[in-house]
């Protein structure tokens, strides 16, 4: 499932962000990272889902969460 965000003024610049579910993400974040991707690291956020962050060419945010 994908959803489209829209976070216009966001502090970090960040335009547009995709939400993605996935089931391991720390499988996905070291095939990510291996690729080269400037991803950050599964962080666990208060709403009990761990999250990652990647940044396209185009200022778009990819969100995982798992």
């Amino acid at each position: 499932m994908a959803t489209w965000l829209v976070a216009r003024g966001n502090k970090d610049g960040i335009r547009n962000a995709l939400v993605l579910h996935c089931d391991d993400i720390f499988a996905a974040y070291n095939d990510l990272k291996a690729k080269g991707y400037d991803i950050t690291e599964p962080e666990l956020k208060f709403y009990g889902d761990y999250e990652m962050k990647l940044k396209d060419a185009d200022g778009n945010l990819l969100l995982f969460l798992s």
